[in-house]
């Protein structure tokens, strides 16, 4: 979940820290990643707008790595590996 006000904080220099770094997941996982700030969030290659949710199905083992301006380094490696 990315509380309301993580971007301000985050621009301000503030260590949100709201999603790690590096998240492992196995093909077939769901991620959910609940925004409940009123600015979107990139999360990797994927976009969560203000106020919203965004559900990810992994169907393929690989590498997903990206910006992330919910994390304090302001980028996510997302590991998907085979079960």
């Amino acid at each position: 979940m990315i509380p309301e006000g993580t971007y301000e904080r985050a621009a301000a220099g503030e260590d949100v820290g709201v999603i790690p770094a590096e998240l492992e997941v196995e093909v077939g996982d769901r991620i959910r990643i609940v925004n409940e700030d009123g600015v979107g969030q990139t999360i990797g290659p994927y976009y969560v707008g203000p106020e919203s949710t965004l559900e990810q199905d992994f169907k393929t083992a690989g590498v997903l790595e990206g910006m992330c301006t919910a994390h304090p380094d302001g980028s996510i490696r997302i590991v998907v590996k085979d079960p």
